[in-house]
């Protein structure tokens, strides 16, 4: 099933929000501590420990320069999914964001978090555009 956010307006140029998402060592930065353990990154690959899960391990699974990058967990994994994060220049210093997650789960799962993630992938693409907006360093 797809869960995908509402649009939001980035205020920075599309290659600069591309780069930030194209490197999972600049994501590490936003990873709350108090949440997730063991968290090891290098440019195309991320793990991390997150309870009740266990051990989830994600991929850059495909990048399009400065309008996509799709993320995967990868085999194995006790979760299944796919995470896009698309881009589109509104203007030279403007870019839309979107999130669409792809969530392979059975259906009790789905039926328990099916709205709770549609509302984290809400959640997820305000804060980030809040994030680059307020002028804050991301990493």
């Amino acid at each position: 099933m797809d869960y995908v956010s509402k649009t939001v307006k980035i205020q920075r140029p599309r290659q600069q929000v591309y780069d930030f998402f194209a490197d999972f060592r600049e994501l590490s930065h936003l990873v709350p501590p108090n949440q997730v353990s063991d968290l090891e990154t290098t440019e195309a690959t991320c793990s991390f420990s997150v309870k009740p899960v266990g051990k989830v391990r994600l991929q850059i699974a495909y990048r399009e320069p400065v309008k996509l990058i799709k993320y995967s967990s990868q085999e194995g994994d006790p979760l299944e999914f796919n995470l896009w994060v698309q881009l589109l220049e509104a203007t030279p210093y403007e870019t839309r964001l979107r999130i669409t997650l792809r969530a392979n789960f059975n259906t009790m799962i789905r039926a328990l978090l099916g709205r709770k993630l549609q509302k984290s992938v809400d959640e997820a693409a305000l804060q980030i555009a809040a994030a680059f907006n307020a002028q804050t360093p991301l990493a």
